[in-house]
């Protein structure tokens, strides 16, 4: 099957541009359809081990019931967290010159790692 064609097929170029501080970054962005099965089995997967709940207690204010991490004056900052599938992951926060709550996780442990994959 041609690469391309399939591109087209599961992607649609969107009429915009993806900019960082009013500074264009590309001009190109996708969005790229997924199964309907898919997004549901993700979702699921998602739920059941709680990183949705995290995710929403560090991006939310404290006043909402947030718990962020802290943002460091010089690199990301991060604290360990354990989901409710067990697996132990190491969640960060970029520098607070970025001005973003933006967090991401990473594998804490070999265990995690494993299953991740």
């Amino acid at each position: 099957r041609d690469s391309t064609k399939v591109s087209k097929e599961i992607s649609e170029e969107l009429n915009s541009t993806i900019s960082l501080g009013g500074k264009i970054v590309t001009q190109y962005a996708y969005q790229i359809g997924l199964p309907p099965k898919l997004t549901s089995a993700l979702l699921e997967y998602c739920n059941s081990t709680g990183i949705i709940d995290a995710f929403r207690k560090f991006t939310l204010p404290e006043s909402q019931g947030g718990e962020p991490i802290a943002a460091s004056t010089s690199g990301h900052n991060g604290k360990f967290i354990e989901l409710l599938d067990g697996n132990r992951w190491y969640a960060q926060r970029p520098a607070k010159e970025w001005k973003s709550n933006m967090h991401w996780i990473s594998p804490a442990d070999e265990k995690t790692h494993e299953e991740y994959l």
